[in-house]
This record gives structure tokens, C-alpha cells and sequence, in this order.
């Protein structure tokens, strides 16, 4: 709506007369602020704004002074950040983000009620931590965190376990799940996935999975296969999947997919006969793609380039 939009703009204005660069946008209960640049002076001035969210991710370092402790509930720490997390103490945060941070005293989260933990590179083994928060969101890529045990009573809706050690989801409850990532994780199975009604979003390139009967009672809309050893796809017939990736995958065969409402398809052109080419032509998907290609190419443009050229890759 307009009278948002100038709002948003008239306190970027105000703040660009303090010397602050920033970008502003409303949020409930306040405003949300991202700095931009690497130094910023007079940072005290923003004491007296609703600040709710503060993303300072691209400073070096930062004085979290500035803030009003008691109104900031969401917090975007610098990238690979020194900050210990004793020091965030003085606030109530709900969600909280700090990439490839070196601070590593987790139990001082404890004081906080986080339903949003992002802490992607950290040097961080055990989740013990986690046991008291109701998580929704939990970002773990690639960390050393192996055991999933103290998340067994949260009811996560999105779970990134990109390059981590886990190798079993049986402790996670997936009934809400929503968004799960697995990539490069020595994960074998996702059959705790069958109990996951309202999973839209699943990833495991890179893995040891090779059964996908578990998502046939599922509402999935997006499937990222490279990398895995899936050899068929037949499971996955009549599901709502609008987007699917099986670049690499070497299936027995493709004759599920006209089953399927898809809008994009990733695949390998190499590994297609002409049979199969002129299979999936008659499909009319509007994105169709091979490896190197452009995400949003055409299929008009994919069968220009591979079905006079089946062989190519």
C-alpha cells in the first residue's frame, strides 16, 4: 500500500539526515532496519526509533548499544561475529541470526524465547541447548551436529541440515515440517518424511537416499534429487510437485512425471534418448533446463538446443 511506502521512504529520509545509511521497512509493532556499508557513526540517534529488527550483517563489528533492549525481538549478528551471546543477555530475542559466528557459549541463549535460530558455520556439536525453545525455524548448515535427540519436542516448520553429520531423522517430529534440507548429509532414509503432511520443500543432493515411497502421502511441491542414488521416481506419482530436480539421475523411467503439475524441470539431456526428448516435450513444462543452464530457460529454447543435439550435454 502507498501510505507504507511513504512511510518506509520518509524514515529513510530521516535517517539519511543522521548520516546513517539503511534500508527501513514496517513491520508489526515497529520497523525493521538493515545497515548498510561497514561504518556507520551516530548510531546512538536510533535509540528513540521502534526499532523491533535490527540486520547488521554487513558491518565488521558493531556496539549493540544503540538499541533499545526491550523493544528489539530480531537480530542479524555481522558475519563471522566475535560478539560472545552473553552479551545479547540485555534482550528478549525471538529470532536470531549469525552466520559462521566465533562466539561458541550457546547456553547463554538459553534467557531467550527463539522461534527463529540461524547459525549456519558455527562451531557447534551439541544441541542440548535447543531443548527449552519452540523453535520453528532452525538453521544448522554446516556444523558438526550429529544428534537430533534434543529437538525431538519442537515442531519445526523449516530445517537446514546442509554438510552437517546427521545420519538419522527418527527423533525429529515432522509433522509440521514444511522446508527440510538433508544435502551432503550420510543420510540413507526419509522415512520419517511419511508422517510429514504438510512438507512443501525437501532437498537431498548429495545423499545415500534411494527410496522416495515416503513422500507419496505428502503435499510436496519442490523435490532437488542430484546427487542422490534415487534410480526411480514412480513414487512420486500424482503428487502436487510443481518444481523437481534430477539432474544426474540415471532412471529407469520418466513416464511419472507426466503425472506430475510441473512448472520447472531440471534434467540431464545426456542421459535422454530422443524417445525421451519428444516425451517430454509433449509435457509442455514452461522452465526446462540441463546442468549449466539458465534457472528460468524456456523449454522452447532447452529443445532447440538438445533435441536436435540429444547427445550434448
Amino acid at each position: 500500500m502507498k501510505i507504507f511506502d511513504d512511510i518506509r521512504s520518509s524514515c529513510e529520509r530521516s535517517l539519511q539526515a543522521m548520516g546513517i545509511n539503511a534500508e527501513c521497512y514496517l513491520l508489526p509493532g515497529g520497523v525493521g532496519l538493515k545497515l548498510i556499508g561497514k561504518a556507520h557513526h551516530n548510531l546512538n540517534q536510533l535509540n528513540a526509533l521502534p526499532i523491533v529488527e535490527c540486520d547488521l550483517s554487513e558491518l565488521d563489528s558493531i556496539n549493540l548499544n544503540f538499541m533499545d533492549h526491550e523493544k528489539v525481538i530480531s537480530l542479524v549478528l555481522p558475519f563471522r561475529t566475535q560478539i560472545p551471546f552473553a552479551e545479547l543477555n540485555k534482550f528478549n530475542l525471538k529470532e536470531l541470526k549469525a552466520s559462521r559466528a566465533l562466539s561458541s557459549d550457546f547456553e547463554s541463549l538459553t534467557r531467550h524465547e527463539l522461534e527463529t535460530l540461524e547459525i549456519p558455520g558455527c562451531n557447534l556439536s551439541n544441541l542440548d541447548f535447543c531443548q527449552k525453545f519452540a523453535l520453528r525455524k532452525l538453521n544448522l548448515a554446516d556444523t558438526q551436529v550429529s544428534d537430533l535427540q534434543p529437538l525431538q519436542n519442537s515442531e519445526l516448520e523449516e530445517l537446514d541440515l546442509f554438510k552437517t553429520r546427521v545420519n538419522d531423522i527418527s527423533s525429529l517430529n515432522c509433522e509440521k515440517m514444511i522446508n527440510l534440507v538433508l544435502s551432503g548429509t550420510p543420510i540413507k532414509s526419509i522415512s520419517p518424511l511419511s508422517l510429514s503432511k504438510k512438507l512443501r520443500k525437501l532437498e537431498i543432493r548429495g545423499t545415500s537416499v534411494s527410496d522416495l515411497s515416503p513422500l507419496a502421502e505428502t503435499e510436496i511441491k519442490e523435490l532437488y534429487l542430484p546427487g542422490s542414488e534415487v534410480k526411480s521416481i514412480d513414487s512420486l506419482a500424482y503428487l502436487p510437485i510443481e518444481n523437481l530436480n534430477i539432474i544426474g539421475l540415471e532412471l529407469r523411467d520418466l513416464s511419472c512425471l507426466s503425472t506430475l503439475p510441473l512448472r520447472s524441470l531440471a534434467i540431464s539431456p545426456n542421459l535422454l534418448c530422443r524417445e525421451d526428448l519428444e516425451f517430454l516435450e509433449n509435457l509442455e513444462i514452461d522452465r526446462l533446463r540441463g546442468p549449466g543452464d539458465n534457472e528460468d530457460q524456456t523449454s522452447l529454447v532447452f529443445f532447440q538446443k538438445y533435441l536436435q543435439n540429444p547427445d550434448s550435454d
